[in-house]
């Protein structure tokens, strides 16, 4: 008895392992070789099955022998198999579906898809990553670009020239780039969000400028209301009033026989004539705590320029939440034209893939694991080993792999691409790096109506001079003023933690007459910056600052400062402050003032590497203070007075409404003070000029002089929500700018032509933004109009008409 017992558990045992009701392999597109991830594969011809994850792979395991397996996917002929002999490690290939699906006709009744979207609504917070308490995790991410082959062949088949054989040979063993990356993620409700980069590798490069997340390309959880892809919000198919905007179709039902729950395949895609910016895809729910499973996203209409197409897979860690554990992102970057040879050109796609691991659910946090920089960069994340590597890898590089590196660092090296990539760090921070140096790209070239153009050189140290230490100065010429600017500037970073600079700067430049100045504590919006190219009236200045700049409270940048300058008005003018005086001699007016500085931005966020630190944004409002009190007598100060700036912005992005952004500014002056020091109105007129984001595009350049004054400035883009044709898709946007101020003493400034805005001043416009492209930019146009108290009666001069720039970057 006891050898029967023993036989039989034995029996038991192997018959367990055995299973033979279990089948596995991989299943790829036939024409391109790519996997298919969640396709459904089904035993038997029931409902029991399992789905591939995004590499394809698939393992399917119930209690009865298999007999054939089908396969399903919606886009592909379905396909059908025997199981006999070895049924591991299959390799299945569906073909593209040849059939044109016909138009979906909705008939009255319950959609029984909709009950199944309801209770994923019902359980949305439950399921939601982002509504734990905490979480960590580790991600090894893995980009690959490489060329689209069929752009290149599929016009003309019967060419084959050596060049283009040469070519094809080339890229069928390798690819263009390999761009690989390990992070490591920390979230603590609501917003904590921190991540560091461990280990960066990009083939052809020794020191990876940017850290370019693939994942960061869409949105981590599919549970937000608004899906951001490639920084471009959508509409969720599963957010609130969704079944107004989206159609819900069941296109597959499986049971897995080992879980013992279901999973639903639903289709979706925006109604018709329904305008709105929403996806289209496939959802897998499971019925265990109806949570999303998996899901295929791509934008309804795709732009020109990038196409995208997402995917993610999502798994139990434990036995209560779905976690992502798998981020796929397939880019057709159509925008990038590559000659092959004279004729010929291609361009590129991106294979980008995630793999979660280490996912840890609520684990206790500590406050120091988060700070107002979310994103930095190891020190050695380019230094990494092999072995370090290989720890993380899902799977080690294959030969492509391997070639591509060899090929793109030899390449790399000979051709210098680090020294030749930086241009991008350039473009975020205005800094071209030369070794131990950096070259200001704000100091080569400008041009306005006073100076004409200005030519010139600017050049600071950076890190690899000296972690602690800058120094920089810059000289140039303006043709128009014929007058040389230079200036220099030494600073030294006392605590790195507390960003606590230590500076003094000289400079003889120009600037504005009644222009604001908030000492760069950012730089200047590019958009506001085309008003630079109106301005026609300046002061010359000459300056001197001693300044301490710190941070605090983690969002909060504070600069103060003694700061001494002079300045002459290059215009007739007279300042007359009392009756009984003489006027104030202008040949210089100086100014000796404390200034205080404080720009908060509540839980904004950093990207941090070895060199520069950039701004991630916030979606709270954004302030900007200053306040100064000029001291007479003290260096040579001849005005006692108080002024205090500032300005307010916010920017948030509403459903099937589009993205609005407010300014407030205002500024107050105090004491008796000449036209350079108060306020001009900020206008951008010109009869036909470029658009200029927060300013007065009807207003005349210093048609008004303020010593007191509140402006706000409304601009709303609906992007493509309001037209959108086969031929015509333009981004509707539309702006209402109102100001109002006052000048207590008009009669202190003489020989000066000005009016004052006590009554308000009012325009609004419309732009259809992205109407042309012209390479990499794209220009629209769009007309303002001037109303009220200070309308003209000609409403031909009320009309401003603006063309407008949008830029990559």
């Amino acid at each position: 008895m006891r050898l029967f017992l023993i036989f039989l558990s034995l029996f038991i045992t192997y018959s367990g392992f055995s299973q033979p009701g279990a089948v596995s392999g991989k299943v790829s597109d036939a024409q391109t070789g790519q996997p298919l991830a969640f396709v459904s594969i089904t035993a038997n011809g029931g409902h029991q099955g399992c789905y591939s994850d995004i590499d394809g792979r698939f393992r399917l395991a119930i209690a009865e022998k298999i007999e054939f397996i089908r396969l399903s996917y919606l886009g592909y002929d379905p396909l059908e198999m025997k199981i006999k002999g070895n049924p591991n490690n299959l390799a299945l290939k569906l073909s593209p579906t040849s059939i044109e699906l016909s138009p979906v006709s909705i008939v009255p009744g319950l959609n029984p898809a909709h009950r199944i979207i309801k209770r994923v609504l019902e359980n949305r917070d439950k399921n939601n990553p982002e509504k734990l308490g905490s979480f960590s995790y580790t991600a090894y991410e893995k980009t690959i670009i490489t060329p689209n082959m069929d752009s290149l062949f599929l016009s003309d088949t019967t060419i084959r020239d050596t060049s283009l054989l040469s070519f094809k040979n080339t890229f069928s063993k390798q690819d263009v780039f390999i761009i690989e990356s390990v992070y490591e993620r920390k979230f603590s409700a609501p917003d904590k969000d921190n991540r560091k980069v461990l280990a960066n590798r990009v083939s052809g490069l020794r020191d990876p400028i940017f850290t370019f997340l693939i994942s960061q390309m869409q949105s981590n959880s599919f549970y937000k209301e608004v899906i951001t892809i490639s920084e471009k919000n959508y509409v969720n198919p599963i957010s609130k009033g969704c079944f107004n905007k989206y159609y819900f179709h069941i296109e597959d039902t499986v049971f897995d026989d080992v879980k013992r729950d279901t999973t639903y395949i639903i289709s979706y895609r925006p109604l018709l004539n329904r305008n709105f910016d929403g996806l289209r895809g496939s959802l897998y729910i499971n019925t265990d705590g109806y949570a999303i499973q998996s899901v295929i996203a791509s934008p309804a209409r795709q732009e020109s320029g990038i196409s995208i197409h997402i995917q993610q897979l999502y798994k139990k860690v434990d036995s209560t939440h779905w976690f992502p554990f798998q981020l796929n992102t397939d880019l057709d970057i159509n925008s990038i034209q590559i000659n092959a040879d004279s004729v010929r050109s291609f361009h590129l796609i991106g294979i980008g893939k995630t793999y979660l691991r280490e996912i840890r659910i609520n684990p206790e946090l500590k406050r120091k694991d988060f700070n107002h920089v979310q994103l930095q960069v190891d020190p050695e994340a380019s230094r990494r080993t092999d072995d370090y590597w290989n720890h993380y890898r899902q799977d080690s590089l294959s030969a492509r792999d391997l070639r591509t590196y060899a090929f793109m660092d030899s390449l790399g090296r000979a051709e210098k691409l680090d020294d030749k990539l930086k241009f991008l760090e350039s473009l975020a921070t205005g800094k071209v790096p030369l070794w131990k140096i950096d070259l200001d790209l704000d100091k080569l070239v400008r041009y306005n109506p006073y100076e004409h153009w200005y030519l010139g050189l600017g050049i600071s140290t950076n890190r690899r001079f000296s972690e602690r230490m800058r120094l920089g100065a810059y000289a140039g010429y303006g043709f128009g003023d014929k007058t040389y600017k230079y200036g220099g500037e030494a600073s030294y970073l006392l605590f790195p933690r507390y960003e606590a600079e230590l500076g003094l700067s000289y400079k003889k430049d120009v600037f504005e007459t009644g222009g604001i100045e908030l000492f760069d504590l950012q730089k200047l919006n590019l958009y506001e910056r085309f008003r630079n190219f109106l301005i026609d009236r300046m002061d010359n200045i000459e300056s001197y600052r001693f300044a301490l700049k710190f941070r605090t409270m983690k969002w909060c940048l504070v600069q103060t400062s003694l700061y001494r300058i002079s300045k002459t008005p290059t215009y007739t003018y007279t300042f007359v402050p009392e009756e009984v005086n003489p006027p104030v001699d202008a040949d210089p007016f100086v100014f000796t003032q404390w200034v205080t500085a404080i720009r908060f931005a509540y839980k904004e966020k950093f990207m941090k590497n070895a060199r520069t630190q950039i701004s991630l944004g916030t979606k709270y409002p954004v302030l900007q203070l200053q306040y100064s009190h000029g001291y007479k007598g003290m260096l040579d100060g001849q005005f006692e007075f108080d002024k205090i700036d500032f300005k307010i912005v916010q920017s948030f992005y509403t459903k099937y409404l589009g993205k609005t952004t407010l300014t407030l500014r205002g500024g107050q002056v105090s004491g008796r003070v000449p036209m350079t020091e108060l306020y001009n109105g900020n206008g951008s007129f010109h009869q036909f000029t470029i658009f200029a984001m927060n300013s007065f595009a009807t207003m005349r350049m210093n048609e008004f002089a303020s010593d007191r004054y509140l402006a706000f400035y409304f601009h709303h883009s609906f992007g493509k929500l309001l037209v959108r044709t086969k031929y015509f898709e333009p981004e509707i946007a539309i702006a209402t700018h109102i100001t109002i101020g006052d000048l207590q003493h008009p009669e202190y400034h003489s020989n000066y032509t000005f009016k004052t805005m006590e009554k308000g001043y009012y325009e609004s416009g419309l732009m259809l933004n992205k109407l042309i492209s012209i390479g990499v930019t794209n220009m629209g146009f769009g007309a303002f109009y001037r109303y009220g108290p200070y309308a003209y009666k000609n409403v031909n001069d009320n009309i401003s008409l603006k063309f407008s720039l949008v830029m990559p970057f």
